[in-house]
Parts: C-alpha cells; sequence; structure tokens
C-alpha cells in the first residue's frame, strides 16, 4: 500500500454488494449478533470489491470485537453528493478523544485494557484501501457510548476512469 504498488481492479457495483460479502465472511462471528441494517439497493459504485470488502470487514470485525455481545451493530448506507457514505456503529467503549488520531496509524492499538488480538494493522490497512479507491475512512466516537467509522467511495457515475480503471489505478 504505502509503495503505490496496489493494482486495482475497479468494477461497478452496489453497497449492497460491498455489504454483503463482508457479512458473508463474518456470518459465524456474526450469529448472535443483533445487526440494523439500513443499506437501500441502487447505491453503485466503483471498487475492487475483493480489497474493499476485506477493509470492511476489518470495521464490522472491530465493531463485533469491541462491543457488547448484546449491543446492536449498525451499517447504514446513503448517497451524499458525489459519494456513497458506508457508516459501520457500535455501542462499544468508545475511542478517547487523543487517541482518535492515531487508530489510522501502522500498529497502533488503543491503551485501553481488552482481551481483543491483533497487530493494529487493520485498521491502516483499510485507510489505505479506501483511500486507494479515492475514497475516504473516517472515526467519530463518545467514550462510554459509541464509535461510528464511515468510508466515503465516489458514486460509479462520478468515475469517468472506470472503464480504463486498471490503468488509472496504476498511475495512482
Amino acid at each position: 500500500l504505502e509503495a503505490g504498488a496496489m493494482k486495482l481492479a475497479l468494477e461497478e457495483t452496489d453497497a449492497q454488494d460491498l455489504v454483503g460479502v463482508p457479512l458473508a465472511q463474518l456470518v459465524t462471528r456474526l450469529r448472535s449478533r443483533n445487526l440494523e441494517m439500513d443499506v437501500p439497493a441502487n447505491l453503485p459504485i466503483a471498487v475492487d470489491l475483493v480489497l474493499a470488502a476485506q477493509a470492511m470487514v476489518t470495521l464490522i470485525d472491530n465493531a463485533a470485537k469491541y462491543s457488547p455481545p448484546d449491543a446492536p451493530i449498525t451499517i447504514r448506507a446513503r448517497a451524499r453528493g458525489p459519494e456513497v457514505v458506508i457508516e459501520v456503529a457500535d455501542e462499544g467503549p468508545g475511542i478517547p478523544p487523543g487517541e482518535l488520531e492515531h487508530v489510522f496509524d501502522m500498529f497502533y492499538r488503543l491503551q485501553q485494557t481488552t482481551d481483543a488480538s491483533g497487530a493494529g494493522l487493520g485498521l491502516s490497512i483499510s485507510h489505505g484501501i479506501v483511500k486507494d479507491h479515492g475514497g475516504a475512512l473516517g472515526v467519530e466516537s463518545v467514550v462510554g457510548e459509541w464509535t461510528r467509522f464511515h468510508v466515503d467511495l465516489p458514486i460509479a457515475e462520478q468515475r469517468p476512469d472506470l472503464d480504463g480503471a486498471a490503468g488509472e489505478a496504476e498511475r495512482g
């Protein structure tokens, strides 16, 4: 990611597919969770579905990992101007304000004590994947209440490079 050598195979897909693929991969982890979904049809995006789905897996998996088992996980999508915004929210412990700016840093793990494992690379990799798609990955949180990640991706119609997407991604 850092070297810019990743080749994207962009294809037009729907936000429902970008959410559905990770949900299928995480079916065992999410089996007993309350998922609240609001992802309408016909939100076309141009993504490398394998890579973009991996970024979404990280966000959804983290929501399950860092929130109580009885707390809902909410996934929403909507069009906003020239982009589709997909949100993954949980009602977990939240992220302290001083740590919010570091959550996308490589090897960074929250200072709070938790049983969750990991190397601190998932959010950094997800951030790079979304950025390489011409999008943005952000986070908001209130300690003790909730955390919400948002993935902003260009609407497919806003991507004149879709037909020649592989060449553009190689140069980008």
